[in-house]
């Protein structure tokens, strides 16, 4: 038997009262709470499929990610029964992808625009780290901050260190990353992230599932992660990739520029449906 309430108790019913809402915080305050999360997240080694949708064709393929900062990337675009179509690289100071299946390396800079050659997005290296590590470019100068209350969100205004500029959306309640628009060069939109589901990783709060739209080349990437391991120790040389012997080099600036999508040229990407 329950024991009896003193006299003048009530009991509670209804729903539980909701979180609150931060409709009133300094937009230095969430600088400060990305940036602690920044310092905690320095590498990142990752398991996804990807799909890839645009106006001419959808693909999807699987994809091995390693990301360390500062403006090191590698992406292996990976097959059925573990065939390695592709693979982009740099560590900042040089960029080569490698396409096994016509036997050619293509090298540059790791410019914008040679990066959007082979992705389906045209972002600085420093902007592609920061969207890869689950946060948003680093600012230069003091953010501005409004609440929306019609969605309750707080939407955070950035000049970016790299160039370019962002608008971060925040849920008011949470606090955590729903959108990131990266408008580069302003006031045109390079690309908007959405993020979704986020869930601890090895304490880390690391989304799963982003989704990347390109206004100018009407296409949309859907990155779902399956294995996640922030702060992976990774091998020095794994973003330095030199040709292997017997393959063509051809440096990168010779390529056409991108069109609504470049996957890799000759990389025999999957139709969509057809990921393992």
């Amino acid at each position: 038997m329950l024991p009896a309430l003193p006299p003048g108790c009530r009991i509670r019913s209804g729903p539980p009262a909701a979180p609150p809402i931060y409709k009133d915080i300094a937009p230095g305050e969430i600088a400060r709470r990305d940036a602690a999360r920044d310092t905690r997240i320095r590498t990142l080694r990752a398991w996804a499929k990807v799909r890839v949708a645009g106006p001419r064709r959808k693909v999807g393929f699987s994809e091995a990610i390693s990301v360390e900062r500062p403006a090191s990337v590698r992406l292996d675009t990976v097959g059925p029964f573990g065939r390695i179509f592709s693979i982009l690289a740099t560590d900042g100071a040089r960029l080569a992808f490698l396409s096994p299946g016509d036997r050619r390396a293509y090298a540059g800079a790791p410019t914008a625009d040679n990066l959007g050659r082979f992705l389906p997005f045209t972002l600085r290296l420093p902007d592609i780290v920061a969207v890869f590590l689950g946060g948003r470019p680093e600012p230069a100068g003091e953010p501005s901050l409004t609440y929306e209350p019609a969605d309750a969100t707080l939407r955070l205004r950035t000049v970016n260190r790299s160039g370019s500029a962002s608008l971060a959306v925040y849920d008011a309640r949470t606090l955590d990353l729903r959108q990131l628009q990266i408008i580069d060069p302003p006031p045109a939109v390079a690309a908007v992230i959405d993020y979704d589901a986020w869930k601890p990783w090895d304490g880390i709060l690391y989304p799963e599932r982003l989704r990347v739209s390109v206004p100018a080349r009407q296409v949309t990437m859907t990155v779902t992660f399956e294995k996640v391991e922030p702060n992976a120790i990774l091998d020095e040389g794994l973003f330095s990739l030199r040709a292997p012997k017997g393959f063509e080099t051809i440096p990168i600036e010779q390529l056409p520029p991108a069109e609504d999508q470049n996957l890799a040229p000759a990389s025999a990407a999957i139709p969509d449906g057809g990921v393992p």
